[in-house]
């Protein structure tokens, strides 16, 4: 039976729609491609064999029959989608670049946008797809404007295109072709009426909305991806290997393993493109691919051999804890082949291992970690308590039990026959299961004690000694109380404040919401502004780490930011919309327990180099991973093989900004 329909159809059953499109036979000779079909099939055939027990429809729009037109509507076709269904966005063919127009620059730091090349773009009159109409699409496809809520779809994107000019040389074309065909007027870009507004004194600035969703593409927006003869066929290498990895995997990869399996794949194969991965999905971090298969176990590392290294690397360095003079402390174990592994050294965000040998180089391992150096944080216990044998018999590479004492900050204590976990400070509940304490529940405990320690161990992440100084960056933050008491974000006062280690405070205040209308409390807000001063490109990421202990780069997820570039920090809502408001509050679960000050931190990581820092993302006790921002142009593991792997001890920072918000009553 068929999977393939001419109209995605509604149904009462779980379903993944996929929409593939490949583009060959462009009209132009000079643009043609020779993989995008085998792209296409490619990516059915891999959906057909592992879709089992899951209704499957297809739509594929291949050549001539992928216009801008027909992508926009078959895009916009997968609205039927409902909740808890599957969606998949697959596109082969010319990525193309081009100067961003005024109204979007706040968005594009380096002054461009990408875009996909349909088949009729580069016609008379015709038109690329951007990278902010694609985001449009993802808000209409996933938000239900009737509920005004989002469907709780799970939307992927792939893009195996590029976003520069290309040629062909050595067996290996290029799929980009010339800038241009950018429009520089609102009105061409679809979805512009819905568009959010910002009236500024230079002029009108326009925002599209986005939707949750997962986007990987083959390569970063100055790279050109790049197509070749691969099994007999003429296939785009970047597909032909994510659909490699997901097979030796049988699908049970999560996007960020996939991600990390892709990166130095892609480097031993020299194709000059690095894999990107963008996560603006709740627990997008954690899902399978199109969540075709559950996911049965702990999210793990990734273990790959790195041709000029000559040696296996797993995908954890020294911007996740790790110090170089430590690295014989630390232990992953291997399933895979059945043994324990040691670090030989410890890189920037990678790791080499020592004494593995394995004859397939190609090989892609799942590593779980075992042991770390201290600090790992102490919990406080009975040991002749009667959870004390569940709990002991489960080891954790992030915190050990001790004997209770006052100085420890997080101790377990039964409360009405449940055991609780609960914060000295101010002696408040951070977790109790609704069931008696048992072996069953145990693992639970672990799994949020594992939380708390990752948190605490991050917050204490230094680096002394470090190339970057003050001078080579400018940070600013502005203070604003009751943001929400303004008609905008923009006409909501603030004071410029500076960060010390006492903290900054930040107070709720009562006033009229200007919606609203009525008199309430307001939650504070941020706005931070990083501006690059050091002549040289720096790469930032921010991770907020929440009195619940999530620990998430919602607002600044990492980016590339030239000489004299800023880079504002931003969120987004649910409903699409995009501040650089960062609103903090205090969580209900916190405060009907009476607490009415919090202390939360912003971690900025700060480097020359390209890093990850995805292993650090994890949920919080009381709240879920919030969608990522991804207007600005941003990396996943990108440069060279020498800069990410190698990168050196001296090559980072680390900012430390502490926040206190607080409600008085």
């Amino acid at each position: 039976m068929s999977n393939t329909v001419a109209k995605f159809l509604e149904t009462d059953q779980r379903t993944i729609y996929a929409l593939l499109i490949g583009i060959d036979d462009y009209p132009k000779v000079g643009h043609q491609l020779k993989g995008c079909k085998n792209d296409v099939q490619a990516m059915q055939a891999f959906l057909e064999e592992y879709a089992l027990g899951i209704n499957l429809q297809i739509r594929c729009l291949v050549d001539a029959a992928a216009t801008r037109s027909t992508i926009i509507d078959a895009m916009l076709n997968l609205q039927v989608a409902k909740a808890g269904d599957s969606c998949l966005v697959f596109y082969s063919g010319h990525g193309s670049r081009g100067e961003s127009p005024p109204f979007f620059q706040h968005i594009d730091i380096d002054g461009k946008m990408e875009s996909i090349v349909c088949y009729d773009s580069r016609l008379p009159g015709g038109k690329d797809l951007t990278d902010k109409e694609l985001s449009h699409l993802t808000w209409e496809i996933t938000y239900d404007s009737v509920a005004r809520k989002n469907k709780e779809i799970h939307l992927t994107t792939i893009f195996d295109c590029c976003h520069a000019g290309g040629n062909t040389k050595e067996g290996v074309q290029e799929r980009g072709i010339s800038d241009g065909a950018i429009p520089s007027q609102l009105v061409n870009y679809h979805g512009h009426q819905a568009f959010d507004r910002q009236p500024t004194s230079t002029g009108v600035l326009y925002t599209p909305k986005r939707g949750p969703h997962i986007h990987l593409a083959a390569a970063k927006s100055t790279e050109r991806a790049k197509e070749q003869v691969l099994d007999g066929k003429r296939r785009g290498i970047y597909t032909y290997l994510l659909l490699e990895l997901l097979r030796s995997h049988r699908a049970t990869l999560t996007y960020t393993e996939l991600q990390n399996a892709l990166y130095i794949r892609l480097q031993n194969e020299k194709a000059g493109q690095t894999p990107q991965a963008e996560f603006i999905l709740e627990q997008g971090d954690t899902s399978t691919f199109l969540q075709l298969a559950p996911l049965q176990r702990p999210a793990a590392f990734v273990v790959s051999y790195q041709q000029e290294l000559a040696a296996w690397v797993i995908n954890m360095g020294q911007v996740h804890g790790l110090t170089p003079q430590k690295a014989a402390e630390v232990s992953f174990s291997l399933p895979a082949l059945g043994r324990s592994l040691s670090l030989e050294k410890i890189h920037l965000s990678h790791s080499t291992l020592a004494d593995i040998e394995h004859e397939d180089k190609k090989s892609v391992f799942l590593a779980y970690l075992q042991a770390l150096p201290e600090p790992i944080l102490s919990i406080g216990v009975d040991p002749v308590a009667d959870y004390f044998p569940y709990l002991s018999g489960h080891n954790s590479a992030y915190f050990k039990l001790v004997k209770d004492a006052p100085h420890l900050a997080h101790y377990l204590a039964f409360d009405a026959h449940q055991l609780a976990i609960r914060h000295r400070s101010e002696d408040y509940l951070l977790y109790k299961d609704t069931q008696a304490f048992s072996d069953a529940i145990a693992p639970d405990y672990i799994r949020i004690l594992e939380k708390i320690a990752k948190w605490s161990r991050l917050q204490q992440l230094q680096q002394q000694h470090s190339y970057i100084k003050d001078q080579h960056f400018e940070l600013e933050i502005w203070r604003q109380l009751g943001a929400d008491a303004s008609v905008s974000e923009d006409t909501a006062p603030k004071e410029k404040v500076q960060p010390s280690a006492n903290g900054i405070e930040f107070d709720y205040v009562w006033k009229k919401h200007h919606r609203r209308q009525r008199m309430e409390w307001l939650e504070p807000a941020v706005r931070i502004r990083f501006t690059n001063r050091s002549g040289k490109t720096l790469y930032i990421a921010g991770l907020y780490l929440q009195a619940d202990y999530k620990i998430t780069d919602r607002f600044c997820p990492i980016t590339e930011i030239p000489p004299g570039k800023s880079l504002d920090f931003q969120y987004r809502t649910k409903k699409g919309r995009l501040y650089r408001s960062l609103f903090l509050s205090i969580y209900d679960e916190l405060e009907q327990q009476g607490i009415k000050r919090i202390s939360e931190y912003l971690k900025l990581f700060i480097s020359y180099k390209p890093f990850d820092i995805n292993p650090w993302k994890q949920d919080g006790l009381f709240s879920r991973l919030s969608p990522t921002s991804v207007d600005i142009q941003k990396t996943k593991g990108i440069g060279r093989p020498e800069d990410h792997v190698l990168g050196g001890d001296r090559d980072w920072r680390v900012i430390d900004i502490k926040l206190h918000i607080q409600k008085n009553s």
